[in-house]
């Protein structure tokens, strides 16, 4: 009110106003103002007035209001404005009112000497009830409060409680917080540059703080406080306020917080592992992802194995040396998973399936304990990598059965020169020679004409099985198409490969059951071509001298081996 008064004189001023005066005619502002308004002379005698005035304008002319009449007097001879406070008896049922009255000096001819004073007063009636009821009154508040369910304090200038509300809080009893310093209550350190509410200078409203309860767990409380000032000194007490506790709200909105997280994260893991054309990539990006989610140290993805329970697939992170430890922890807690120590740290392990069956597992390792929210995050990333898992293991099968023949399972006849091409490579750095033997059935015709192609298929697939069965480590058999086959001798000289040929051929009564009939055969005719690793020849030639040297007998008496000519 006060400052709306300056405003209104620094306007008068610019508007051409006497010296304190007010520019304006005072009786205009009568019929606008929200409240009592009225202009009186230097003795407090009123000749104009608004309506909401008429009880205090009758206070006046009774004589009622002795401290308002001397200010009026002193504002008429000094010319300076100013604010009084006063209370009136009300004019209808018992009790009285009270008001804040704003005094200006005006231009006026109240009582002839020119000097009038335009008094506007603001009802604070219920701001002193207010005042009286809950605030002077201590005990008052107290009762109010001991009915609440609210937490209610009062600090001293040590910032230690003097007062709890009779229900006690957070677990404890009055008595045992009668005198304990607040701060340490404190779960959590406040915010950087936060004034506790406990030791408040200045009303706060609402600040969060996070307590700790009797039983050790947190809780968190809003907080409301005003500082306690002595009215005659002016001298700083300590606070009062109340705490209300909002736990489980924010519990909740946490709870609802990290399952958005979640959502977010395994979204985008989802989209990485479906859109992602290398499987492995995918794999890497779900399991760092799972590393940061977590704040964890590593990451070990297993896969199941065909002759042990688990194999290390991939890891990320810091601790490669703990992954025997880690495979241990999840033999030992077996198909549900869980959680296990790893010296001092928390490693928590969840198995993996896809479509049902199980087909890996996923260990994390961090320094802290792991949470529900944790384990339920680690869960859905798992589906993931076990998406990831399959994935991989279905390229693998696909690489592999791009590379096999699907009939007889060796190798087909690209995949075959793709290896015995990095065969030849490494033989020319060596000094070493390998031998290529170029196997064509003999008679197979007749077996598809006469018993069908279900019968010529079983003949392909039992000279698959005599190939495939005599190869030592690091030798290749193939089938290049048709009813031809071919093997790679690796390290061996044409005496060797004379000698595997015989053995091949001395297996052809093997083959009799399957034949057309007794005066056609089954059996093969062998070319060999023997490698030179002084001579830089390729793949495709060295297969064209086997073949050549196996025609050469196909057009003889067939069933026997024949020597290439060495490379040009």
């Amino acid at each position: 009110m006060v400052g709306r008064l300056k405003s209104l004189l620094a306007g008068g001023a610019k508007a051409g106003g006497t010296a304190g005066g007010l520019a304006l005619d005072p009786r205009s502002l009568l019929a606008h103002f929200p409240g009592p308004a009225l202009i009186t002379d230097s003795k407090g005698k009123v000749y104009a007035a608004n309506l909401e005035a008429d009880t205090v304008a009758k206070a006046l002319d009774a004589g009622a209001l002795s401290d308002l009449l001397t200010r009026i007097a002193l504002v008429a001879a000094d010319r300076r404005p100013a604010v009084e406070r006063a209370t009136v008896p009300r004019a209808g049922p018992p009790g009285e009112l009270a008001y804040e009255f704003a005094l200006l000096p005006a231009d006026g001819d109240g009582d002839g000497d020119g000097t009038s004073v335009l008094v506007l007063a603001r009802d604070t009636t219920m701001e002193r009830n207010l005042t009286v009821a809950l605030i002077d009154s201590r005990q008052r508040f107290k009762d109010l409060i001991d009915c609440s369910s609210d937490f209610a304090w009062e600090t001293n200038r040590e910032g230690r409680f003097a007062f709890v509300s009779v229900g006690g809080a957070l677990g404890y009893l009055p008595a045992q917080l009668d005198g304990r310093k607040a701060s340490d209550l404190l779960h959590r350190p406040p915010e950087p540059g936060q004034t506790l509410p406990f030791e408040a200078r200045q009303p706060v409203g609402e600040v969060e703080l996070w307590l700790t309860r009797a039983d050790g767990g947190a809780a968190c409380l809003l907080v409301s406080a005003v500082p306690v000032i002595d009215r005659q000194s002016g001298e700083w007490l300590g606070a009062r306020g109340v705490c209300r506790d909002v736990t489980e709200m924010r519990e909740s909105e946490a709870a609802l917080e990290a399952a958005r997280r979640r959502e977010r994260l395994l979204a985008g893991i989802v989209d990485v592992v479906r859109n992602e054309a290398e499987p492995r990539r995918a794999l890497a990006v779900a399991a760092q992802e799972a590393l940061a989610a977590v704040e964890a140290r590593h990451c070990w993805v297993f896969r199941t194995g065909r002759l042990v329970d688990y194999v290390l697939e991939e890891e990320f992170g810091d601790a490669p040396e703990r992954a025997d430890e880690a495979l241990a922890a999840i033999l030992t807690l077996g198909s549900e998973g869980g959680g296990a120590t790893i010296g001092r740290e928390a490693l928590h392990a969840t198995t993996m399936a896809y479509a049902g069956r199980r087909n890996g597992a996923l260990c994390l390792l961090r320094e802290r304990a792991w949470t529900r929210d944790d384990r339920a995050l680690i869960d859905g990333i798992s589906a993931q990598i076990a998406v990831a898992l399959q994935q991989i293991d279905s390229l693998k099968n696909l690489k592999k059965a791009s590379r096999r023949d699907a009939l007889t399972e060796l190798l087909n006849r690209r995949a075959f020169f793709d290896q015995v091409s990095r065969r030849l490579a490494h033989d020319r750095r060596t000094g070493r020679s390998g031998a290529l033997i170029y196997v064509d059935l003999d008679n197979f015709k007749p077996v598809n004409d006469l018993h069908g192609h279900q019968k010529g298929d079983e003949a392909l697939k039992a000279v698959a099985r005599m190939l495939d069965a005599g190869t030592r480590a690091g030798d290749l058999a193939a089938r290049l198409g048709g009813d031809e086959f071919a093997l790679w001798l690796e390290e061996t000289d044409e005496t060797g490969a004379i000698s595997k040929a015989k053995a091949l051929l001395g297996q052809i009564g093997d083959l009799a059951h399957l034949s057309a009939s007794a005066d056609k055969p089954l059996g093969f005719s062998i070319g060999i071509a023997v490698t030179d690793p002084k001579k830089a020849e390729t793949v495709e030639a060295l297969t064209a001298r086997a073949d050549a040297a196996m025609y050469q007998i196909k057009r003889g008496r067939k069933g026997t081996y024949r020597l290439a000519e060495p490379a040009a």
